[in-house]
């Protein structure tokens, strides 16, 4: 379980060092119109890691927690992540 934590606790170290030289152009290239970009999936991630904390919470506090589904693509599209800032370092 601790390999587990600390590869969880790690990964934000890795993404950052993983974008760390890329360019504002290449954060918003999207290869085709039905693919996102690399600015649009750090968002995801970031979406992705507020959904599981709130899981997490209903797991360990309800007897039966209902567990709603994170609808990705219409939170992308509505949310309008592409003019969304992200300030990682």
């Amino acid at each position: 379980m601790k390999k587990i934590i600390d590869q969880y606790t790690n990964g934000y170290n890795l993404i950052t060092q993983a974008i760390n030289d890329v360019s504002d152009e290449e954060l918003i290239y999207r290869p085709d119109e039905k693919s996102w970009n690399i600015k649009e999936v750090l968002i995801h991630l970031a979406d992705s890691e507020t959904v599981v904390v709130y899981r997490i919470k209903k797991i360990i506090s309800e007897e039966e927690p209902i567990l709603n589904l994170m609808h990705q693509e219409l939170w992308t599209k509505n949310l309008i992540t592409s003019i969304l800032i992200i300030d990682l370092i």
